[in-house]
């Protein structure tokens, strides 16, 4: 089954995002969703510039490919709308982004409530954070339905 992609925040305002192994890691997460010819939702936070261009521009002439602006740390209704507007897969999400304790955590948790029996994957390599010493994956709530790979 190939998975909705999810790219949280990748926006040149959150530091995290410009760290080079988060933009490596989300790249390669990209270009695998553009080979299985998967849906790509860009979630990006209101008021702050769009997402990196080198990685929206893998997806130019792409029919597959969305953006959704939000307005607090949880972009898990902007998604949802975007997975019923445009009839998307919501039965297996991965999600990467930034920031892991802030945006992703609440937007994963927030897809968790809404699709109780969705398969869920935070994509480790393709997540940052602005935490000094890194994110602690154990904060991500323990779920059936979700794993970070």
């Amino acid at each position: 089954m190939i998975a909705t992609r999810i790219v949280v925040d990748m926006q040149p305002s959150f530091t995290a995002s410009a760290k080079p192994e988060v933009l490596v890691g989300v790249t390669e997460e990209l270009v695998r969703a553009k080979e299985e010819q998967a849906p790509v939702i860009f979630l990006e936070y209101k008021d702050f510039e769009q997402t990196y261009s080198a990685l929206t521009d893998i997806f130019l002439k792409y029919p597959w490919a969305y953006t959704a602006t939000k307005a607090i740390n949880d972009g898990s209704e902007e998604a949802i709308k975007l997975i019923k507007k445009k009839k998307l897969n919501p039965f297996y999400l991965r999600v990467c982004g930034v920031n892991t304790d802030a945006c992703v955590h609440a937007t994963v948790v927030g897809l968790l409530d809404h699709y109780k029996r969705s398969k869920i994957e935070v994509v480790k390599k393709g997540c940052g954070c602005h935490c000094y010493n890194g994110h602690d994956w154990l904060t991500f709530i323990q779920h059936k339905n979700l794993k970070c790979v």
